[in-house]
């Protein structure tokens, strides 16, 4: 692994997993090698209202505390990152980590990617 290489993982709502039905609520850039993992989530709920009827009151505060718990976390490698994500069982979850060409700044490569992928 070059320490360019830079991850990308959607974090999604599902509310039912028997359907599978998830839509983009925040995204999360890591790149190990420069020990950098970003996060941001939507703030605006139109669109999940939209598909899902019911939309608990307390999601916000579901997913500042899953932001929060992503930074707090100590991910030195992608497998750990990995096992992170394979632990989760609830209706927020996260997308298998997948490549992406670093481009410059993380910070606006995770601002770029938010727009491009949960906006």
């Amino acid at each position: 692994m070059t320490k360019e290489r830079t991850y990308y993982c959607c974090i999604q709502y599902c509310p039912d997993r028997c359907r599978a039905e998830a839509l983009n609520v925040g995204v999360v850039v890591y790149c190990p090698g420069y020990q950098y993992l970003g996060c941001k989530m939507t703030d605006d709920y139109s669109r999940l209202e939209k598909i899902f009827p019911i939309v608990p009151q307390n999601l916000k505060i579901t997913l500042d505390g899953f932001a929060n718990r992503l930074q707090y976390e100590n991910f030195p490698d992608l497998e750990s990152l990995e096992h992170f994500i394979d632990s989760r069982a609830n209706d927020i979850r996260m997308t298998s980590p997948r490549v992406a060409r670093k481009r410059g700044d993380l910070d606006q490569q995770l601002q770029d990617m938010f727009v491009e992928l949960v906006q």
